[in-house]
């Protein structure tokens, strides 16, 4: 399962040894901080991506019905319940895609979730692969912070950044 990272596509060939999976955690948030950043009159926000998060919020909802069940009731459960919603929002983001304006964040918003669509739908295929990757994600985050203040403490502590001149 990747993110939209040009450097993964080298992995993804015709030759089907690895099948490309995309994180349905990561589309959700360009639409999550696109809803985040506008700020409409009353206090609403962007619309659009307001109904991007509703729609994907059914299938998070799908997933927590699934959790318990096997691989061939997540499956059937899959087909019967997420399947439609999926072929509904892809459907939504076409349309909606057409009358938004390029460039902007709505459409960068758009563009990641419709280029990688059948990365994105591939979970619901199936029953054992996951929705997100963000059981993964926490695990490492800790040790990507780590990394990050690791280097904060080497670069605030070093002598040729610290020097002042006499």
């Amino acid at each position: 399962m990747v993110d939209g990272y040009a450097g993964y596509k080298a992995l993804f060939t015709d030759t089907g040894v690895c099948t490309e999976l995309a994180c349905f955690a990561h589309a959700r948030r360009k639409f999550f901080d696109l809803h985040q950043a506008n700020q409409y009159p009353q206090g609403h926000k962007s619309p659009m991506a307001w109904e991007a998060l509703q729609r994907i919020s059914v299938l998070y909802a799908v997933e927590a019905e699934g959790k318990a069940l096997g691989i061939a009731a997540r499956q059937q459960l899959r087909a019967e319940k997420s399947q439609p919603q999926l072929r509904a929002f892809h459907d939504w983001l076409l349309k909606t895609r057409t009358v938004t304006a390029p460039g902007g964040a709505s459409a960068k918003a758009l563009d990641y979730t419709l280029k990688r669509w059948p990365a994105l739908v591939r979970y619901a295929e199936t029953g054992h692969l996951p929705i997100d990757n963000n059981p993964v994600e926490n695990c490492i985050r800790p040790i990507a912070l780590g990394k990050n203040y690791a280097q904060s403490v080497i670069m605030h502590s070093s002598p040729v950044v610290n020097c002042e001149a006499a």
